[in-house]
């Protein structure tokens, strides 16, 4: 999230989940549930690719809008050195 704030992003909260956790029905709730504390309405929720995926196959209960955030690198100098 730090990269968003960088970006001028205003982030009001952040939730994190273990790699490779998975979306059920009671995380589901729980997401609708904190999307609403946090105002609900036409907020989106940002999230990885990889989760986004993953919250899509429950598109038809989730309350708010899923937006995927893609991170890419970007090489200050030495770029070379990664390809090697």
């Amino acid at each position: 999230m730090g990269s968003l704030r960088v970006a001028g992003v205003k982030v009001l909260d952040e939730a994190t989940f273990p790699d490779h956790a998975s979306y059920d029905d009671s995380r589901v709730a729980s997401l609708n549930e904190w999307w609403l504390r946090h105002g609900g309405g036409d907020l989106p929720v940002l999230t990885t690719l990889k989760d986004y995926v993953k919250l899509w196959r429950h598109r038809d209960r989730l309350k708010f809008q899923a937006k995927a955030v893609v991170v890419e690198p970007q090489f200050l100098e030495n770029e070379e050195l990664f390809w090697k």
